[in-house]
């Protein structure tokens, strides 16, 4: 009976690892096509036995183990190594792990990629998600001294990758408008206001900083774009 009582943390300690142990022999095997190989297996094998220590608690709590084992080892496939690959194309976050498998040719980085590491386009939809996630965690924890400390962290990201635009030559964004200005689209309007507020700031130092580059037509239609950003960020904060 002790045995059956302690066999659940056994069980979680086994799972973990065998999914650790995989990972780092993924990391020390030359071919990729085996790490890929032992990526996924580790990972299948430590979620099942993780999960059988949730099987007396009901096939719910079973299944929730498999799922946020499923998704912790998407993630971390897509954003740290080539092993997502889904048919012929390799998904994953920097394009060195989305070449294709060798002896396959690699394709060339587009031109707006941030030092041929990353699109811009996953740039700054990772700046707008974690813009949003900021602001929503503001909105419910109110204002202390984590969420300055978060806001502060993300303006520097924003104010850095800015900088990497002027100094490249690239326009604002790098075009990519609608990860920038749609975000608020996809949020609650009391979310809205708040990072409209938090953006206006963030957007007004970064657009001075672009201003001083470009022609006097150029600065007086990033003034009026500032401008629409502060009065919706006053109109939501009315209508709350």
């Amino acid at each position: 009976m002790q045995f059956s009582l302690m066999a659940p943390d056994h069980l979680i300690l086994v799972g973990g690892v065998v999914v650790v142990a995989g990972c780092l022999a993924a990391a020390i095997v030359g071919s990729r096509r085996v790490a890929r190989h032992l990526y996924w297996w580790s990972w299948f094998i430590g979620i099942s036995v993780i999960s059988c220590a949730f099987a007396d608690r009901g096939w719910r709590m079973a299944a929730a183990a498999v799922a946020v084992g499923l998704i912790a080892a998407v993630c971390v496939a897509y954003m740290r190594t080539p092993f997502l690959k889904i048919g012929n194309t390799i998904h994953a976050y920097t394009l060195v792990d989305s070449r294709p498998d060798p002896p396959a040719q690699a394709p060339p980085p587009p031109p707006d990629a941030y030092a041929g590491l990353v699109t811009a386009r996953k740039v700054w939809w990772t700046l707008a998600i974690f813009s949003i996630a900021a602001a929503a965690s503001a909105l419910r924890a109110g204002l202390s001294g984590t969420t300055v400390g978060i806001g502060a962290v993300l303006a520097t990201m924003l104010l850095v990758t800015g900088h990497l635009d002027v100094r490249d030559g690239f326009p604002v964004a790098r075009k990519q408008k609608r990860a920038v200005c749609g975000g608020r689209r996809r949020i609650t309007p009391a979310v809205s206001g708040t990072r409209a507020g938090l953006r206006s700031h963030l957007l007004l130092a970064r657009w001075r900083h672009r201003s001083r580059q470009r022609p006097c037509r150029r600065r007086h239609r990033l003034n009026r774009e500032f401008h629409a950003v502060l009065v919706e960020g006053h109109r939501q904060r009315l209508l709350r």
